[in-house]
């Protein structure tokens, strides 16, 4: 099946949004639709936020250090619409990424920014994720997670979080909370798999797997297999995901920015194949099918989603180096660019 497969580049006009002519590099198998290129839009909205809101927030940048252009110059005539988009009665749900369980007394995906999502009329929910289980087993916990929320959702995956809720949506596609998601946003998202889980998957199986951990149990152990090329693009090229559901991505892929020192190895060896690559995902494997491509943000595969620069477990420490990144308003304007799109297509 995997000797099908070709790295595809999609960029499908919208009525809505004017897109930039720039083809975006992704990877999927024959068959699957492309992309939308909404980055050009997706820039005006966060230079706006940014410029209105963003010296309330640690660590602010400028708008062309916290964006990367990756050729997406071309201008935009997108208009903001100043209508309210009320978030009432709607729950963001955020799905940690592998081994999300193991650090969540540091931090979970926009963990800074959850105070301030409630204050703002949302309901935050984060998935209880097994981190070192499969992603069918997190399926599973997905599922049952949100049969008992009430509102829409909008779904915020974190790295292998979108594997994980990409399969809750094949395996439970009869579920009520299916009809109520209304967007599904990948950031870092392992969409078509990295070639460090087909490295590691035979280490971690035999080895890794066994090492207790006091902060997260074992699981099921299949948490580095679910992410490999193989099971990734085989599920894509068998399964497609609901018509229903808007799908958008945000690509990490640091330029000027410095990485974790933990990551930095990952980098150098991705590097290899691509240096465009986050330290654990290279760009073209992290854009879901059908989705509006957001951003290339300058930023690691942990300063995109984890703040632990915010943490006070001494824990943190090490994982905090190179993690500043402005968290906040990236969060913001994902959520008034994807509000934007719920408006139009409604």
């Amino acid at each position: 099946m995997l000797g099908a497969v070709l790295c595809l580049g999609g960029c499908a006009a919208s009525a809505s949004l004017d897109t930039a002519e720039i083809v975006p590099p992704v990877r999927y198998p024959i068959g699957v639709v492309g992309v939308r290129d909404g980055r050009a839009a997706f820039r005006q909205i966060y230079c706006r936020i940014n410029e209105q809101v963003g010296s309330r927030y640690p660590d602010r940048r400028p708008c062309d250090d916290a964006l990367d252009r990756l050729g997406d110059d071309e201008p935009t005539v997108f208009r903001l619409d100043d209508r309210n988009t009320t978030t009432t009665k709607t729950t963001l749900v955020f799905i940690p990424g592998i081994f999300g369980e193991c650090v969540r007394n540091i931090a979970t995906p926009f963990s800074d920014s959850y105070e301030e999502l409630r204050q703002n009329g949302y309901r935050v929910v984060v998935v209880p994720a097994e981190g070192r289980s499969s992603s069918a087993t997190n399926a599973a916990i997905i599922d049952r997670t949100l049969r008992s929320t009430q509102d829409d959702l909008v779904v915020l995956g974190y790295s292998k979080g979108v594997s994980d809720f990409m399969e809750a949506l094949q395996l439970y596609a009869d579920a009520e909370w299916v009809g109520r998601t209304r967007a599904f946003i990948s950031v870092a998202g392992v969409v078509s798999g990295t070639p460090i889980a087909d490295e590691l998957e035979g280490l971690y199986a035999t080895l890794l797997a066994r090492v207790p951990v006091s902060t997260c149990e074992p699981g099921d152990k299949g948490a580095v297999t679910s992410l490999t090329r193989q099971t990734r693009m085989s599920w894509l090229s068998s399964h497609r995901l609901p018509e229903t559901i808007e799908y958008f991505s945000v690509v990490a892929y640091p330029t000027t920015s410095a990485l974790n020192p933990l990551l930095a190895p990952f980098h150098s060896h991705l590097s290899l194949i691509d240096a465009r690559n986050d330290g654990q995902v290279l760009i073209e494997d992290a854009v879901l099918p059908k989705s509006h491509l957001l951003a290339y943000v300058n930023a690691d595969h942990w300063a995109v989603a984890m703040p632990f620069n915010r943490s006070t477990n001494p824990g943190a420490a090490f994982l905090a180096i190179g993690n500043a990144f402005p968290r906040e308003v990236l969060l913001q304007a994902i959520l008034a660019y994807v509000a934007q799109v719920r408006v139009m297509r409604n």
